[in-house]
């Protein structure tokens, strides 16, 4: 900013108020800006999770229709995976409920088995993804074997 001297030139420059207050602003951006962006990432995180999740259970779906046998997925806490693919494990934090489906408490893996069938129907199943703040509800229609979420919930502390 330029200011008048004593003697009628001009000086260039800011005040040392000027520059403070820029540095503090800048600050405070260096500060907050990350902590949205890392809030932010998370939860893109579970709906790719939701996203990978959904595109198994429709490709198994689609597999048993067109090559008229039974397709299985395999659901753990943290893990998912359609038999002859590899294991999906879920990051960090995330993990699967199936509510209606208990695990057998021999299995250490907690491992259920969700089944296709060639005529496109589907054991049905009740199973949310969630990372203990925040739960995306989900089914599998056993009539028609598609995949429905619902609207994501907040976890009650």
């Amino acid at each position: 900013m330029a200011r008048v001297m004593p003697g009628g030139g001009l000086a260039a420059g800011f005040t040392l108020i000027e520059l403070l207050v820029v540095l503090t602003i800048a600050s405070l951006l260096i500060v907050l800006v990350p902590m949205s962006f890392s809030k932010g990432m998370h939860q893109l995180q579970g709906q790719a999770e939701v996203r990978d999740l959904v595109t198994t259970l429709a490709r198994a779906r689609s597999q048993a229709i067109n090559r008229q046998q039974v397709a299985k997925v395999a659901i753990e806490p943290t893990a998912y995976w359609q038999v002859e693919t590899d294991k999906h494990h879920l990051a960090t934090g995330w993990q699967i409920e199936t509510p209606d489906r208990p695990a057998d408490p021999a299995d250490p893996t907690q491992t259920r088995w969700l089944r296709f069938y060639p005529d496109g129907t589907a054991e049905g199943i009740v199973l949310a993804l969630t990372d203990g703040r925040k739960r995306y509800p989900m089914k599998v229609e056993w009539l028609t074997g598609r995949v429905q979420v619902d609207e994501p919930t907040v976890v009650a502390p």
